[in-house]
């Protein structure tokens, strides 16, 4: 039996790479979405900048927020748009929506870092494409 756990264990450590602290810094973008445009700088201070364009490129939103790493593979945000790839021509008010906070799962698969924010229906990514 205990080799069935500690089989599973490696098993499931060896299909997800670690990373540190450090290798979140960086920017962040949606993958596989067609109604905006958004970007999340995690800095070093704890602090992100959260900017989101509509689909004409207009931008929308630029604001900053606080984040922390929760338990090494979630990052939590505070004051955060909850994105879900929104029509924000037709419907701009939804990006006024900065109140509340979001959590991320953090995954890191052959040095690729993604967010994963979940919702009632399914799920969203964000990828990093730069780090700093």
């Amino acid at each position: 039996m205990k080799l069935v756990i500690c089989l599973s264990v490696l098993i499931l450590t060896s299909c997800v790479d670690h990373f540190s602290e450090d290798a979140l810094y960086g920017s962040y973008t949606p993958i596989e979405y067609n109604n905006n445009y958004d970007t999340i700088l995690l800095s070093k201070d704890n602090q992100y900048q959260r900017r989101v364009w509509d689909k004409n490129k207009k931008l929308l939103l630029n604001m900053k927020g606080s984040w922390y790493l929760h338990g090494g593979t979630q990052v939590q945000f505070y004051s955060f748009y909850f994105n879900l790839d929104d029509d924000l021509v037709k419907f701009p008010h939804l990006i006024n929506d900065t109140t509340g906070g979001s959590s991320s799962l953090v995954k890191s698969k052959n040095g690729v870092i993604k967010l994963r924010f979940k919702y009632l229906n399914g799920e969203t990514l964000y990828q990093q494409v730069s780090n700093k």
